[in-house]
């Protein structure tokens, strides 16, 4: 199903569960650099 915008398919997600809201501060470094190197090893399964 293709989304007209970011809001629409984040707001899809919140519906069926599947969205994270992180409520933590999240620092630049090291924080996001994690963050951006786990999402590359996750897999298409995730």
């Amino acid at each position: 199903m293709p989304y007209d915008d970011l809001r629409s398919f984040l707001n899809t997600l919140e519906k069926e569960g599947q969205l994270l809201r992180i409520t933590d501060e999240v620092l630049p470094e090291p924080d996001l650099a994690a963050a951006a190197n786990a999402a590359g090893r996750i897999g298409d399964g995730a």
